[in-house]
């Protein structure tokens, strides 16, 4: 929500900037990529902790309350997988562009820091989608859950 806001400040500063004053702020493009795509990796564990992430359920809601376990549990599998998977190939990316020193084009930033930051809401996601596991397994077993 924080990257929200300082782009929701930050555009507006600088559309008054270009359009009243004639002087716009520079690096405000690469800004708004770099804050866009943080508030996207910090969401998405907010959504799935919420339970806001999109399911479709026309199909799922007929199904017999065991077989939605066990296809919860292993959607919670392949989930915490593949973004485990996403964690380690964000860890590398970021460690080749701090090699490579790549920097932004405008305001000259070093780029490594901001993917560690996106890696950082991807573990947070996998932690998310464990909890989320373990309730499903519960569930499985019959036991009772006041978490979802």
């Amino acid at each position: 929500m924080l990257a929200i806001v300082l782009l929701l400040f930050m555009t507006v500063s600088d559309v008054v900037g270009r359009f009243l004053l004639n002087k716009p702020i520079p690096g405000t493009f690469e800004l708004s990529k770099l804050l866009f795509a943080l508030s996207v990796f910090f969401s998405l564990p907010v959504s799935q902790y919420n339970g806001e992430n999109l399911g479709i359920t026309l199909i799922y809601d007929k199904f017999p309350i065991r077989l939605r376990g066990i296809l919860d549990v292993l959607s919670s599998v392949t989930s915490i997988t593949m973004f485990t998977i996403a964690f380690v190939q964000t860890l590398k990316y970021a460690s080749r562009m701090h090699n490579a020193h790549t920097i932004t084009s405008v305001l000259r930033m070093p780029m490594y820091p901001w993917i560690y930051l996106a890696s950082v809401g991807i573990v947070i996601l996998v932690v998310t989608l464990i909890r989320d596991l373990s309730i499903a397994i519960k569930e499985l077993k019959g036991e009772e859950s006041n978490e979802s």
